[in-house]
């Protein structure tokens, strides 16, 4: 029998890969080759700078994992224990020593005086916010991996009527890599905001921020809309456009957890939405640099927002990188949940309206973005939403064996 060429070969086994991989694995993949050519490019030119990447999103991890835990032991719940199973008991004994980390945590946050944060010295109800995020933290980091051990333990001994030690590993790793896999390609992207700074503080473009403000002028008839914002500048809108603009982090888990509960089908398409404008908005900040008005404009009128304040700074301006203005990702991302939970999810979709509809308003009223980054943040959103489709259709024709099945719309 005849033995196919070299080329052929190599084709062959591309198009096995290519085929193996996923549509948001090939965007991260995709990314992943444009940053390190960003990276090569720099460092041929000899640009370096000196900065430290601001700290990565762990927050996201911890809600990621939240959110298996919670889908897991609704899965354990469903599962029934087979009748007179001797492993009950002990198994139910194994709990408490899933959560030894997180009390010698607790022991720890105890101290409040020695957090030494700031924002501490506002009001006592930032106090309790502040140690409920602090304990969630460490409650996921340290605490969850064991609870979603003990649940997969669980679920394998009800399954099997015992302990099947081969089995076990087998189905707790074949798990363990479907749900990384699904969760990855958006993490990835979300953690790796906080590398940026590396590439976007080397300046490979100058920034253009004078154009942007350029176009905000020009579209608005000779005004500057930043600036103009100062005249209706209030304690309580303030409040309202630091909580909207900071929910941006919850959008993350709350819109990807309701579809990974809702359907996987579901889940895998708004995972892929999500990173292909985190992608695409990641590679624009690198060739169209902008620092924003807040850093680059004097304003007469300050922003007070008393309450939320605290959770800007601590969910939005201690990962910020410098330069990552255009286009509006906060528009982007949250109009790409809102599209999606249209969609599928109506509920959702209604509870995050008022919000999503005033996150572009606080990117100009907190003086983050431009009007030009709004704009293009939002025309990010429907060339994704347009996309998708057709970039799942040809995934689909490309692997009908294994593409699942599309998830009806919500009428």
């Amino acid at each position: 029998m005849a033995q196919p060429a070299p080329h052929q070969a190599i084709t062959a086994n591309w198009q096995r890969v290519a085929r193996a991989l996923r549509p948001a694995e090939w965007v991260v993949a995709l990314f992943a080759l444009y940053l390190g050519l960003a990276l090569a490019e720099a460092a041929r030119g000899g640009i370096v700078t000196d900065t430290s990447p601001a700290e990565p999103r762990l927050d996201f991890i911890c809600a990621a994992l939240s959110v298996i835990a919670v889908e897991q032991v609704l899965r354990y719940a469903r599962t029934p224990w087979p009748e007179d199973s001797e492993f009950v008991r002990v198994h139910w004994m194994l709990l408490p020593f899933t959560g030894i980390g997180l009390v010698l945590q607790v022991v720890a946050v105890a101290r409040l005086g020695d957090w030494g944060y700031a924002g501490l010295t506002v009001a006592k109800s930032v106090h309790v916010l502040f140690a409920l995020l602090w304990l969630f933290r460490r409650f996921a980091t340290c605490c969850l991996p064991f609870l979603l051990l003990w649940l997969a333990l669980g679920v394998h001994i009800k399954r099997h009527g015992r302990v099947q030690g081969r089995v076990f590993l087998r189905e707790a790793a074949r798990g363990a890599f479907e749900v990384a896999r699904d969760w990855a390609p958006p993490m990835l992207l979300v953690l790796v905001y906080g590398s940026l700074g590396d590439v976007l503080d080397r300046q490979l473009y100058p920034d253009i921020d004078v154009q942007l403000r350029g176009f905000d002028t020009w579209l608005m008839a000779g005004h500057n809309p930043v600036q103009a914002l100062q005249a209706i500048v209030t304690p309580a809108l303030s409040e309202w456009m630091v909580f909207c603009y900071s929910f941006y982090a919850v959008l993350y888990p709350l819109g990807l957890g309701v579809a990974y509960a809702q359907d996987r089908a579901s889940f895998r398409r708004l995972a892929f939405m999500v990173t292909l404008t985190l992608a695409a908005g990641y590679a624009t900040y690198t060739f169209m640099p902008a620092v924003g008005p807040a850093f680059t404009e004097k304003f007469s009128v300050d922003l007070h927002a008393y309450y939320f304040g605290w959770m800007k700074d601590e969910l939005m301006d201690k990962y910020r990188v410098p330069r990552d203005c255009f286009p509006s990702l906060h528009t982007a991302i949250s109009l790409v949940f809102l599209f999606h939970a249209y969609r599928y999810t109506r509920r959702l979709f209604w509870f995050l309206l008022p919000i999503v509809v005033s996150i572009p308003l606080a990117c100009l009223y907190l003086r983050y973005h431009y009007l030009a980054d709004v704009l293009a943040g939002g025309v990010l959103a429907v060339a994704v939403w347009v996309l998708t489709p057709k970039i799942q259709g040809w995934y689909e024709r490309a692997r009908p064996a294994v593409a699942p099945a599309e998830v009806p719309a919500v009428t």
